[in-house]
């Protein structure tokens, strides 16, 4: 696995490594993840959440461990973990078949944003359009992917929250109309209350 030398210079040298490793593990993953953790520290490496500043890695980490607390599947965890891999990093589609197999691989693609598709219109009316012909397995990654951003709202800018909450309020809306599991109720629901909280001003 092409990743594995690259990753045991990090373990081998770098204090940063091993400060990203400490706080995710605080997180309680089992041993069984700790591969895919390694590969999204590396691919997520030096990358930064743009309002905190904290290292971008514990986003999707947090999603999946919210999947796993859900007991979802090991496909739908695995992908959560490489959520924004294809798109932010130089991994792709191959890399990610090539590691933890093809449908995980072809989850992580459905979802990846097509920014030239985003471009034709606006961000908001491209994720109602995607999300709601998206298939189920890629829903719940995208509303847990969604909550955690939203639970942010007690560090982010105000810039971001006056732009997130609005869009967040209006893909949930829309999304309405496709059928919808008992998954995608439950974290519809906890982004719903985090939009009231805002909306009542308990977030500021």
């Amino acid at each position: 696995m092409k990743y594995f030398k690259k990753i045991t210079l990090y373990k081998n040298g770098s204090s940063e490594y091993l400060l990203e490793r400490r706080v995710v593990s605080k997180m309680k993953f089992g041993a069984e993840y700790d591969q895919i953790i390694d590969y999204i520290l590396l691919n997520h490496w030096g990358q930064k959440r743009r309002f905190d500043k904290t290292p971008y890695m514990y986003h999707p980490a947090r999603v999946a461990k919210l999947l796993i607390d859900m007991k979802m599947n090991k496909k739908i965890i695995h992908a959560a973990f490489l959520h924004d891999v294809i798109e932010d990093t130089k991994s792709n589609w191959i890399d990610i078949r090539n590691e933890f197999g093809e449908d995980v691989a072809n989850l992580v693609q459905e979802l990846t944003s097509d920014e030239a598709e985003i471009k034709k219109s606006n961000k908001t009316d491209y994720l109602i359009q995607k999300l709601l012909k998206m298939s189920d397995d890629a829903l719940t990654i995208k509303l847990a992917d969604r909550l955690d951003n939203i639970q942010d709202f007690d560090t982010a800018t105000d810039k971001f929250i006056k732009k997130y909450a609005p869009s967040t309020k209006l893909i949930v809306m829309s999304i309405q109309k496709r059928n919808l599991n008992k998954t995608h109720s439950i974290l519809i629901g906890k982004i719903n209350k985090i939009l009231v909280e805002y909306d009542s001003g308990n977030i500021q």
